[in-house]
């Protein structure tokens, strides 16, 4: 399986886009692969109403996978934008 979540329509393509799975994820995140400001990742023992989210570090904001806030909110880098863009 290529991805453990899935958001929509691919923008070129067709079908559907995939992101990387979530230990690959995480791996990015702890290798510091991912822009400085992203601390984590959850995607498990989430309350049933909740999203797989990232958590940044900047204000404890939390955006879902679905892109909404989950916590306050941001205004993204760039650096931070292209790489949520490699994951889903």
């Amino acid at each position: 399986m290529q991805g453990w979540w899935k958001l929509g329509k691919a923008s070129q393509g067709g079908g559907w886009k995939y992101i990387k799975s979530k230990n690959q994820i995480q791996r990015d995140i702890d290798k510091n692969l991912a822009p400085n400001d992203i601390e984590r990742l959850d995607f498990k023992n989430l309350w049933p109403y909740e999203k797989p989210h990232i958590h940044f570090k900047t204000n404890k904001s939390a955006l879902n996978f679905d892109g909404t806030w989950k916590h306050w909110g941001k205004n993204l880098t760039n650096k931070e934008n292209d790489w949520l863009k490699s994951i889903w």
